[in-house]
């Protein structure tokens, strides 16, 4: 004994970053519509529709049947919808998403269609975007003896999270060793750093570290070196010649971020 008395329209629109917005452009969405009617105690009962509608970023699109023609609704139904296909998206939100908060069909003109409105909303953010620079910030050398401070930053520019990680190798030029070396974080310092890294058999500084959006990580390396009597001036000048595996205080920092590695060096010369 239903009648018509109303139709059901979806719209979607795309929120967030705008580069992010502007690659969903041509997204297409999923909403899932649900269309019920009470049962003698006012709560859901049988379902007069219940279908997919598909759309994109600014459109608005009224829900069809299996004959390709606009859903009619009867008096008192009520519609709700659910998003199955987001495209991606950070976040996403339906109104109405229930029964319980779901549009009813109230106007008992056939000839005044009833138009309710599902809108959907996805936001998008920019995806993860590290980066990684070096630099020394303290070089001492006091006769053979040597104190050299590197700092490391790590940055994401993107909105979203990611996570990464660093690792440093001090590949020093031939006669110039190694005597300690330690990583200290130091903005935020509560990102956790590998108390057994020395640069040369262990060279890990932070492994599977998340870094949010927007933030930066900076550490620091500080090492003690010693050079022999004589270095070679090659040896010494942070230029890496032909055969040479290391040079001056040359210090190499590896960020591996979403399976591909992105390098930084600095380097420090030691006088002969």
């Amino acid at each position: 004994n239903y009648y018509s008395a109303g139709i059901v329209k979806v719209s979607k629109s795309l929120e967030g970053d705008e580069r992010a917005v502007a690659n969903a452009a041509d997204t297409e969405f999923t909403v899932q519509v649900t269309c019920q009617v009470p049962d003698a105690s006012g709560a859901a009962g049988a379902t007069v529709f219940s279908g997919d509608v598909k759309l994109k970023g600014g459109q608005t699109v009224t829900a069809k049947g299996p004959d390709g023609n606009d859903v009619k609704l009867p008096l008192g139904a009520r519609c709700f919808g659910q998003e199955t296909g987001t495209g991606g998206a950070a976040s996403h939100s339906v109104t109405p998403s229930t029964w319980a908060d779901g549009v009813v069909v109230d106007t008992g003109d056939p000839d005044a269609l009833d138009e309710l409105q599902i809108s959907a909303t996805n936001t998008f953010r920019n995806p993860p975007a590290l980066s990684i620079t070096k630099e020394i910030v303290g070089s001492e050398q006091n006769g053979v003896d040597l104190t050299t401070t590197y700092r490391i930053v790590v940055s994401n520019s993107g909105s979203l999270a990611g996570t990464y990680d660093l690792a440093d190798n001090l590949s020093y030029g031939d006669g110039i060793s190694v005597v300690e070396a330690s990583v200290a974080s130091v903005d935020p310092s509560s990102v956790a750093v590998n108390s057994g890294f020395n640069g040369t058999t262990d060279k890990m500084l932070t492994k599977g570290q998340n870094i949010d959006g927007g933030a930066s990580h900076t550490f620091t390396v500080k090492v003690q070196g010693k050079a022999v009597v004589g270095i070679t001036a090659t040896a010494a000048d942070c230029t890496i010649d032909e055969g040479e595996t290391g040079t001056g205080r040359l210090n190499k920092a590896t960020m591996t971020f979403d399976g591909k590695e992105q390098t930084a060096e600095a380097c420090a010369p030691v006088s002969p």
